[in-house]
Order: C-alpha cells, then sequence, then structure tokens
C-alpha cells in the first residue's frame, strides 16, 4: 500500500490477519473511503441513508481516520502494528456537507443518531 503525504509518498506493508480482539469493533464516522482501499481485511465501509455524492477529499480523509484508527501512527522503518479491532467505517458526509456551515452539520448529526 502507498499512503501520499504533503512531503512524499511512503510504501508500507500491511500486516497479516484478523486483528488482536476479532470480536471487538470500532466505528468512524467521516466522509467515506475509496471503493479501492487497501484496508478491507479490518474495515468495512457503510453508506448511511439520505445521503449525495461523496466527496474526494472526504473519502481519503476518511481512510487515513480509519488507517489510523487501526495501525497507529506510521513510523519510516517500523512495521505496522496488528490491528486491535474490526472496523465499521460510515459516510455520514457528502457534497452538500461543502456548503453547510459547520453549525448547521443537523443532517449529519441525524445520520449519526440512525446509525446509534
Amino acid at each position: 500500500m502507498r499512503i501520499a503525504s504533503p512531503k512524499a509518498e511512503v510504501k508500507i506493508k500491511l500486516p497479516h490477519g484478523a486483528p488482536l480482539d476479532p470480536n471487538l469493533r470500532a466505528a468512524v464516522f467521516d466522509g467515506g473511503m475509496p471503493k479501492d482501499h487497501a484496508l478491507s481485511d479490518w474495515a468495512t465501509c457503510h453508506t448511511t441513508d439520505n445521503l449525495g455524492e461523496p466527496i474526494d477529499e472526504g473519502e481519503k480523509h476518511g481512510l487515513g481516520v480509519t488507517s489510523a484508527l487501526l495501525f497507529g501512527s506510521l513510523n519510516h522503518g517500523k512495521a505496522l502494528r496488528t490491528p486491535s479491532a474490526f472496523v465499521d467505517h460510515f459516510r455520514v458526509l457528502d457534497k452538500k456537507s461543502l456548503t453547510a456551515p459547520q453549525e448547521d452539520y443537523f443532517d449529519v448529526l441525524e445520520r449519526i443518531s440512525a446509525v446509534l
């Protein structure tokens, strides 16, 4: 897998196998993840109801958030840790979210509440 940062692209080797506790699940509410993401062994992306088109930057951000939850910080030359749990990533942002003032994110809160 390659991770792009503002300064460089970093090659990483993903671990193999199940998380440390396969019965534990974590939830992320964010911008989604690209369809071809490399984290499918540990992360499942869900789309909530009443959602418009995804945002490219939102999917990149969601992938980064989910990766950080699974593996922690990336350290050059160090192997990634085995994830602690599986992750359910719920996309709650869409293109309408780009134009809405943050104090008007009621539709996003409703999407999160519906999942919970």
